[in-house]
């Protein structure tokens, strides 16, 4: 009978070796993965969420640049017509 309890001992022991190793790789890959998602959102997406490597996206037909040359068009404009440049 003493064998079996020091085998139960040495088992429970490997267990909870076996759990503390898990929970530090498992907590390892959690940081990593959250890690690599931080550095794609702030380093190959820029303000819009279109990827900075696309270079295939014309940025003249996207609604923020139209707006800001209509503004700044109008901004001309006003200067020509008033001799004044009025802010927008």
């Amino acid at each position: 009978m003493r064998g079996y309890g020091a085998l139960a001992i040495k088992l429970k022991r490997l267990k909870n070796k076996c759990a503390v190793l898990l929970t530090v790789l498992g907590i390892s890959f959690v940081g990593i993965g959250i890690g690599v998602f931080v550095y794609k959102q702030i380093y190959t997406y820029d303000k819009y969420g279109f990827s900075v490597y696309d270079l295939s996206r014309d940025y003249q037909n996207t609604e923020e640049f139209k707006t800001f040359m209509e503004k700044r068009l109008a901004a001309m404009l006003s200067m020509g017509v008033d001799g004044r440049c009025i802010s927008v």
